[in-house]
């Protein structure tokens, strides 16, 4: 579900997610003998990139018809309002407090993860997985040199993973002004698009 418009969401939210890491295998499930990345590392992943690009999550326990218990996670775009959701039962074997916990912060934790198209990575991949303060202040991808350069290459866009890269790219040149919105109407077309495959 989502608002009216998420014209002005979306690509904040695509612009932000092209930020994230992915989260790191931080934690131990000793009844299933493997590891995972708990809230808290979801959490720090994504939210220097949510700030920065003006994005909000919230999320809320909801009786929903039936009295199915449901988190409602929502992603907001402050400027515009926008919304997107994401709704998980919940499972709980007990009605007692603990087993709603653990389910609530097991939602909670995939919610967040399949909004930002996350994945848990090993220990051994943190540093690569995570640029360091310098590395994301230097450009690590090249401008285009003018805007017609950006709109020919977005024409060539195939997939999201091709749309994150020309994001990055877009980023760098540091368009302004009429370039700058030509670009937007663009990408706006293009991911319209790309999620009508």
């Amino acid at each position: 579900m989502h608002s009216e418009s998420i014209k002005n969401l979306l690509p904040a939210l695509s612009a932000a997610i092209a930020e994230m890491a992915d989260p790191v295998k931080n934690a131990s499930n000793p009844h299933f003998k493997n590891k995972y990345a708990d809230l808290g590392e979801v959490i720090e992943c994504a939210e220097e990139s949510l700030v920065k690009h003006k994005l909000l999550v919230t999320e809320t326990l909801e009786v929903a018809d039936g009295g199915v218990q449901i988190l409602r996670t929502r992603v907001w775009h402050t400027p515009s309002g926008e919304w997107m959701d994401s709704v998980v039962r919940l499972m709980v074997g007990k009605m007692e407090m603990q087993p709603l916990g653990s389910a609530i912060t097991y939602a909670r934790r995939y919610a967040r993860k399949a909004l930002f198209g996350m994945v848990d990575v090993d220990d051994d991949g943190k540093k690569a997985s995570r640029p360091s303060k310098a590395e994301k202040e230097a450009p690590t991808v090249q401008p285009f040199d003018l805007v017609e350069d950006a709109l020919a290459a977005l024409d060539n866009v195939g997939s999201q993973a091709d749309l994150k890269v020309w994001v990055e790219r877009m980023r760098a040149s540091g368009f302004t002004g009429a370039d700058k919105s030509a670009a937007v109407s663009a990408y706006e077309a293009k991911t319209m698009e790309l999620k009508a495959r």
